[in-house]
């Protein structure tokens, strides 16, 4: 394991500056070395070459609408969004670079009914764990259509969009009953560019200043070995403090090369590797009891600075990530294709980290250190074949495959307390980053889990005529889960293993009144076995779920022999495109249902639940995106919900309302303006079973962002970023104690001034 001590951002520049500096003059070699531009076509008669002059010729091409996809990443998917009978909000680096976003969160803030979680047991709090329309999603996070494990945060430095996908995710295989989100990575294009932003954000507190530097290179190499080579470099060198709070760091660097053969032919091959690192002096939150409007029981007589850290100055959050890629496509013909991805990814994350207790007045608030460590290793061959054809007058767009899998987590839990150093309580108003450094801290257990999964799947689009269309997909899945429990003190080894045939799918029945719009019914199910989310769960830190003595029982749905979760998704909605279908807009109205849900206690003997109990969340989403005119952009949704479990209360953090719009508009004279609003309202974190009543609140938000840039020249564009218009003292969630322990905060009002660049 690592050591416990810090790398500064001084650190990551002075050993990898010759990193930043060699991709900043390849970048600048390849510039200079690109042939002079074409001389544009003047308003001029042109010659033959009889000297016989020629009419002018003006070619036109419909612009592109990053703002706008037409469609999804995967090819499981067989019809135009406009036409696919299921709630999908794309989101695509236009949008996120204008907005200064740096991680997966921030990107999320794009779409409604999405809540992030405080991060009991080692999840990084408002980061990766989350809820989607009610329901936890934090196992059900994909990179280029494969399930990306691990328990950290998502840097989008190599992201080109996102995708979030509402309902169930049997679309990939287990899921749960909210969504997924895919995030579709760079890939080498068939056209030379060389672009990158650099970043320099502070705000009004005392708050270390933050830097990020990011390049997206891509060049064709002409005259390759093979046609239609290209290679493609992402690099990302960033770190610094985290604005409105003292002494949390947030440093990392990326590289992200790849290499493409065959493009614009018939077979084709990509190659990718990324490499990130993370090492982070995490802000582990903020007394809840100091937060207006949270459910507290006693609350701080004076002033609380928000500024306040709480956690150590030894306290760290590093992450390492490997990642190896390749996809194989072949074009049989415009109606039938083939194509392979194999991908395998290793993830390392190892924290210490300082956690607030409860408040106690008049000024002390409790203390207490955890550890995390998890190592989870992927690996995953998908095939998939697409095929354009007719049965009789029935037009069919099919797309069917095979996808194997081996995932893997290693994963030291329980840790000894006194291993880690026991910081004790400290002053509300001044709290004490005194350092207790830890050696490598002393766990419990050793948990090994692997879990192998076969699965054939088929999709269909079914074309009618113009009017009418139906899309249904089944899933089959073979899911194998072997646990391996050692107490380290014993020695002794305790093995489960466990396996279920897993079956999900989706139907829908698509209308389209006129060609670009489109109402639909559609209905979709998933399945979620025992023990599934073992390798992104947040156990890592202690013994939940798993056993507490050799040989003792696996408890609540993660016991093998707990009955397997279904979720079930009713949806009816309708889609049309406008402005000469630059601008999509969506209304949907679902229900979503989730049974077998471990509600009781526990077998004293077995672990196994005594009682299930099922779970349900209503709702309405609307959504637009894409162009108004040539100029304005928009990009938005509301979304509201209303849930329900066994004992009829509300489910946690499933705020009724949520909202987001981001909108932009561009004058003539290269002046771009934009404005942004995210409204969360208020919802329980905790709820008394009794009663119903919420004992820990997360109270209502809204924020306002705004953006101004300019073009300095036709490659260049300076940008002004402000989050936090109104310099609202928010928190973006809270944990789950009756208290409201502990909050993590929204940042505070945040400057942000980014230089674009781009040849």
């Amino acid at each position: 394991m690592k050591q416990t001590s810090k790398t500064s951002i001084r650190d990551i520049v002075s050993t990898r500056e010759a990193i930043a500096l060699a991709t900043l003059l390849s970048v600048a070699h390849s510039t200079a070395a690109e042939p002079a531009k074409k001389e544009e076509a003047g308003n001029q008669k042109k010659q033959g070459q009889d000297g016989a002059v020629l009419d002018e010729v003006t070619v036109s091409a419909t612009r592109s609408n990053p703002y706008n996809p037409q469609r999804v990443q995967s090819q499981k998917f067989t019809a135009p969004l406009v036409n696919t009978p299921q709630t999908i909000s794309v989101i695509p680096k236009e949008v996120f670079n204008q907005q200064g976003a740096q991680g997966l969160a921030d990107v999320l803030k794009n779409t409604p009914g999405i809540t992030f979680l405080a991060g009991e047991n080692g999840h990084v709090g408002g980061a990766n764990s989350m809820n989607i329309r009610g329901f936890e999603a934090s196992s059900n996070i994909f990179i280029d259509g494969v399930r990306d494990n691990g328990n950290y945060g998502r840097d989008i430095f190599n992201v080109e969009s996102v995708e979030v996908v509402k309902g169930p995710a049997g679309d990939n295989g287990r899921g749960s009953t909210g969504g997924y989100i895919n995030l579709a990575t760079k890939t080498p294009q068939a056209e030379s560019f060389y672009s990158g932003t650099a970043a320099y954000k502070f705000d009004e507190t005392d708050a270390n200043d933050h830097q990020r530097l990011t390049l997206d290179m891509n060049q064709v190499i002409e005259n390759g070995p093979v046609p239609g080579m290209a290679f493609r470099l992402n690099a990302l060198l960033q770190g610094g403090g985290v604005q409105g709070r003292d002494y949390a760091e947030n440093n990392s660097w990326g590289l992200a090369p790849s290499v493409a053969f065959g493009l614009g032919t018939e077979t084709r091959l990509t190659l990718a590797y990324q490499y990130w690192e993370q090492n982070n002096r995490p802000d582990i939150g903020f007394p809840g009891s100091a937060v207006p409007d949270t459910t507290s029981p006693v609350r701080p007589g004076g002033y609380v600075d928000r500024e306040n850290f709480y956690g150590l100055t030894s306290d760290f959050d590093d992450v390492t990530s490997h990642t190896i890629y390749a996809r194989f496509e072949h074009d049989f013909n415009d109606r039938l294709r083939f194509n392979n991805l194999t991908r395998y990814s290793l993830t390392d994350r190892e924290a210490i980290y300082t956690v607030l207790g409860a408040f106690t007045a008049p000024d002390t608030v409790g203390r207490s250190r955890q550890a995390f460590y998890r190592e989870t290793e992927t690996f995953t061959n998908q095939s998939n074949i697409t095929a354009e054809f007719e049965t009789g007058s029935v037009g069919h767009t099919f797309a069917g495959g095979l996808e194997v899998a081996r995932e893997k987590a290693h994963n030291p839990r329980d840790f000894v307390t006194a291993s880690l150093g026991v910081p004790g309580g400290t002053n509300i108003y001044d709290p004490d980053t005194g350092t207790p450094v830890a050696a490598d801290p002393t766990y419990n257990w050793v948990d090994d889990i692997t879990v192998d999964t076969v699965a054939i799947y088929a999709n269909d689009t079914l074309k009618f005529n113009e009017q009418w269309q139906a899309s249904i997909g089944t899933r089959l899945e073979y899911f194998d889960a072997e646990a391996r429990y050692k107490q380290e003190a014993s020695g002794i080894v305790t093995r489960y293993q466990s396996d279920d045939l897993i079956f999900s799918g989706k139907a829908g029945i698509v209308f389209k009144p006129k060609e670009n719009g489109s109402i639909y019914a559609a209905y979709g199910m998933s399945a979620l076995p025992p023990g599934a989310s073992s390798l992104s769960n947040d156990n890592g830190s202690r013994s939940t779920g798993g056993p507490t003595v050799p040989g003792g029982p696996l408890t609540g749905n993660n016991n093998l022999d707990s009955d397997v979760q279904k979720s079930y998704n009713y949806e009816v909605g309708t889609k049309w495109e406008f402005f000469d279908k630059n601008l999509t807009t969506s209304l949907a109205i679902f229900r979503s249902e989730r049974e077998n849900v471990s509600v009781g206690p526990n077998d004293p003997v077995t672990g196994e639940p005594t009682a299930y109990g099922d779970q349900v969340v209503t709702g309405v989403e609307l959504g637009a995106s894409g162009y108004v005119n040539e100029n304005w952009m928009v990009f938005g949704g509301v979304s509201y919900l209303e849930s329900e479990n066994q004992d009829g209360n509300d489910l946690t953090f499933n705020p009724d309302w949520t909202a987001n719009l981001w909108t932009t508009y561009r004058f003539p004279i290269g002046v771009t303006i934009g404005a942004g609003a995210r409204y969360t309202a208020s919802t329980a974190a905790r709820v008394d079973a009794a009663s119903g009543a919420a004992t820990a609140t997360l109270p209502e938000s809204l924020i306002f962002d705004a953006m101004v840039s300019y073009e300095l020249t036709k490659n260049v564009t300076l940008r002004l970023n402000v989050n936090n218009l109104t310099d609202e003292f928010y928190a973006r969630t809270v944990n789950t104690a009756a208290d409201s322990r502990r909050a993590y905060l929204g940042e505070s009002r945040t400057y942000t001034l980014s230089a674009d660049w781009k040849f």
